[in-house]
């Protein structure tokens, strides 16, 4: 535990001149690599395959909610046990879980809970959620990808230029990998280019959420 502690605190920190980041960022990048380069060969070759795994309640949403149930027990982790004090952190990880939440519906299928009827007319998916109301879930969807690229993209941009890096020190803003502003690019780009080339795919939507 106090391993995992001391990765996730470096996490969050400033990205160091020295090289004991590096492997945070390779790790990222090749996750991100790995997912991203397999899916567009199922789009391309085996999309029996990528239906299978991206489908509504499939692999990839499954994997995707843990991650984020992980993402904030672990900033609590950081925050109870190691003593962090960031109103930032503890922000990040609140968002997390809800956003882990949303995306099992909390936990209605897992539970074998139905929809109550009120909220079943308005979502688009029938489900109990709030992020696939209809009307809303567009406004959701480009809502989250901008407090991604501010959270994951903005910020660590931001240390490397002299007068922002300030402001962020001094507002204690939490930084993130590099490999993380990876992620929110690819996974920008599996849902903007099909949108681009007039064929938005649900599938791919998936890819890029996970």
């Amino acid at each position: 535990m106090r391993m995992l502690g001391n990765s996730i605190t470096r996490f969050f920190q400033p990205p160091p001149s020295g090289e004991d980041q590096r492997w945070l960022t390779i790790s990222l990048s090749l996750l991100v690599a790995i997912i991203a380069v397999a899916s567009i060969a199922m789009h391309l070759f085996d999309r029996e395959m990528l239906y299978v795994l991206a489908r509504e309640d499939g692999p990839y949403e499954d994997f995707e909610a843990a991650a984020y149930f992980l993402a904030a027990f672990s900033l609590l982790y950081v925050l109870a046990a190691r003593g962090v004090r960031n109103v930032w952190v503890l922000g990040i990880a609140v968002l997390f879980f809800l956003v882990g939440g949303e995306e099992i519906s909390w936990g209605q299928r897992i539970f074998a809970v139905g929809t109550p009827e009120a909220m079943r007319e308005i979502n688009v998916q029938g489900e109990t959620n709030l992020h696939n109301i209809d009307g809303l879930h567009q406004v959701v969807r480009a809502l989250s990808l901008l407090i991604l690229w501010g959270l994951f993209v903005a910020i660590p941009v931001a240390t490397r230029i002299r007068p922002t890096a300030k402001l962020v020190r001094a507002l204690r803003l939490p930084v993130a990998n590099w490999g993380c502003a990876l992620a929110v690019v690819v996974a920008t780009a599996f849902m903007i280019v099909p949108r681009l080339l007039q064929h938005p795919n649900f599938y791919l939507d998936e890819v890029g959420e996970l």
